[in-house]
């Protein structure tokens, strides 16, 4: 946490909700001067700054001479550039930061959690799949220190996401993998997701603490407090259990074995679809779940059960991982802007489900209040205000559906998938 100020404001701008770690400390040391002329005017700016980083077992040092122009005496500043060029004097940048996070292994803007793999239409499927199950793979790993420091929760979903899009990624295998590997690796990898359940669901809530404090009144804040302090002592509990699997020999050999299957050329597949051009299949799948989603979606009416929502969640998210791993096979801005139409569905569906979900589990998490305790009726009402707003508004998503789904449906959306996946 810092104080109220300008940093503060930076930061949080640029974290959001993930942790600011300190990796170099670096001391400057400036000294600055003003260049005047004849009528003692200042015409150029001057500042010498000595650099350090402190934390290499060699100190990376730097120093740099700033110049900087002031309007109106662009001449002057020219001049004074040319002096310090004939002095051997080069232009440059104050890269020590660069230059000491690389001498620790780091690299400034390098992680993304988003899928980004290159692949080339004619590439055969099996080698195409294998490429984007080790990117997935090493955005897992990249996350699993974060994640046992417990640093921030983002490592925590970033890992999550990763393994489902592993396992979304594998659903494209068949014909390509063995059924038995299929099932033995989607298995595996359920295992993974699994224990990432728990954790995470106590994460959005405990991330979500201020939204819902301000859903209900003021008068039942006091048991929405203690509400939030027993959530947090059974998140102490679950990332614990949590960091014991991620730690156990289950969860290596999980991991271990994933890896070394992807490294063997087995993980390319021996499939009778395994060499066929992979721009063939990421149409062929695209559109089998874009007409599903369509499908599915239109037959939901207002009396439809909140299971068919579900489903259709499912299926769009489905639909959205296909279209991250072949971005990369179709023109311009195609694949970006169908994601976007899906996303304004996603954004209602995802809601809808989230509120739905959101009610039961606070339901049963009045289960940890102490019975007779000083805080249970508090609490109880709480919960029962908080219950009541998420139903309204999980009622309102359901009324925004249909407009949602008619655009996602609609024309425009058509003849962009259609201009996307024409072709054999």
């Amino acid at each position: 946490d810092f104080p109220d100020g300008r940093l503060s404001d930076v930061l949080r701008e640029a974290g959001e909700i993930r942790a600011i770690l300190p990796l170099v400390t670096i001391t400057r040391h400036t000294r600055s001067w003003a260049l005047l002329d004849s009528e003692e005017k200042t015409v150029v700016r001057v500042r010498f700054v000595e650099s350090v980083s402190e934390d290499d077992a060699a100190p990376i040092r730097a120093a740099i001479l700033e110049a900087e122009p002031i309007r109106g005496y662009g001449a002057e500043f020219e001049k004074l550039t040319k002096i310090l060029s004939g002095l051997g004097l080069e232009p440059g940048e104050d890269d020590i930061l660069s230059a000491s996070l690389k001498a620790r292994g780091e690299t400034i803007g390098t992680y993304s959690s988003k899928v980004s793999v290159s692949l080339d239409p004619d590439m055969p499927s099996g080698k195409a799949i294998r490429k984007i199950l080790k990117t997935l793979l090493e955005t897992i790993k990249k996350n699993e220190d974060g994640m046992l420091r417990d640093i921030d929760t983002e490592f925590l979903h970033d890992f999550r996401v990763s393994v489902r899009r592993s396992r979304s990624a594998l659903t494209l295998t068949k014909d390509i993998y063995t059924e038995e590997e299929r099932e033995h690796w989607k298995d595996a990898l359920r295992t993974l997701g699994k224990m990432t359940n728990r954790l995470r669901d106590l994460d959005i809530y405990l991330l979500g603490k201020e939204k819902y404090a301000a859903m209900v009144p003021p008068s039942l804040s006091p048991g929405l407090d203690s509400l939030f302090s027993l959530i947090a002592d059974e998140r102490k509990k679950a990332f614990q259990e949590f960091k014991a699997f991620v730690e156990s020999d289950e969860y290596r050999r999980i991991l271990i074995s994933w890896e070394v299957f992807l490294d063997s050329p087995e993980s390319s597949g021996t499939g009778k679809n395994a060499g066929k051009p992979v721009i063939k299949l990421a149409r062929k799948r695209i559109k089998k779940r874009y007409k599903n989603a369509l499908a599915l979606g239109g037959a939901i009416a207002d009396d439809s059960p909140d299971a068919d929502l579900h489903t259709l969640r499912i299926e769009c998210k489905k639909l959205r991982y296909y279209l991250e791993f072949f971005e990369s096979l179709f023109p311009g801005d195609e694949t970006k802007r169908a994601i976007k139409q899906l996303k304004s569905l996603q954004d209602n569906l995802g809601d809808f489900n989230d509120l739905h979900v959101q009610q039961g589990s606070i339901q049963d998490f009045l289960s940890l209040v102490p019975a007779g305790s000083a805080d249970e009726r508090g609490i109880v009402e709480a919960a029962g205000g908080l219950i009541s707003c998420l139903y309204s508004r999980q009622e309102e998503r359901r009324a925004e559906f249909a407009s949602r789904f008619a655009e996602f449906s609609g024309p425009e959306t058509k003849d962009l998938f259609d201009k996307m996946l024409s072709g054999n």
